[in-house]
């Protein structure tokens, strides 16, 4: 993959947690950016849009883009592992083959090939020129930002087990000391945190 992002600024990952729910969308305008899943419909100018599975693929996105193009998303490329996309490719979308993605400090090399789509987003950052990054709805709380709305996660309230699966996965990768901020209300294990007061409205949700 070619690098699309500068190393001189960091790269913002927005997830799906509710803490999103009060993100000032519009201030990362401009910024390094990946869209996990549906966040794309909220910022539709991200740098990269990425999602992990078929689920999204053949099920979520049909509310808002039936037609298969994501054409409500008109920011940089478009990324996915979902295996389905290996023998059907789609326009505009770029099969990324997990095992790419591993993370890496040069010492110690983390896997994300089971990982969640926001575990794989943040080694598809760093393979795509990231040197910093700041996580936006990693809560590791129940809830999705898109509750009450056609695009609710089908797991969402995630329930305990899922939650701690992953929180158990980012963990691990935090254990590298890579530069990665876990920003807004809710920090985790091993990583820097920062609420950034001035991404959110207030107030915010915890």
């Amino acid at each position: 993959m070619e690098p699309i992002f500068s190393a001189d600024e960091p790269v913002y990952i927005l997830g799906g947690g509710a803490s999103l729910v009060n993100l000032d969308w519009d201030a990362l305008k401009g910024r390094q950016s990946i869209a996990v899943n549906l966040a794309y419909l909220k910022l539709p100018s991200a740098s990269a849009m990425f999602f992990g599975d078929d689920l999204f693929l053949d099920r979520w996105k049909d509310a808002t883009d039936p037609r298969g193009d994501f054409r409500r998303f008109h920011g940089g490329p478009i990324y996915s592992t979902a295996p389905g996309l290996k023998d059907a490719p789609r326009p505009r979308i770029t099969y990324v083959r997990p095992t790419r993605l591993a993370v890496t400090n040069g010492r110690k090399r983390v896997s994300v090939t089971k990982g969640t789509s926001g575990m794989q987003a943040i080694g598809l950052a760093f393979a795509l020129g990231a040197r910093s990054i700041v996580l936006l709805g990693f809560d590791g709380t129940p809830g999705h930002w898109a509750d009450g709305t056609p695009y609710a996660h089908p797991t969402s309230p995630p329930g305990p087990e899922l939650l701690a699966r992953a929180t158990r996965r980012l963990t691990t990768l935090a254990r590298l000391g890579l530069p990665i901020t876990v920003a807004g209300p809710n920090p985790i294990e091993g990583f820097a945190h920062d609420p950034m007061p001035e991404l959110f409205h207030q107030p915010i949700i915890s």
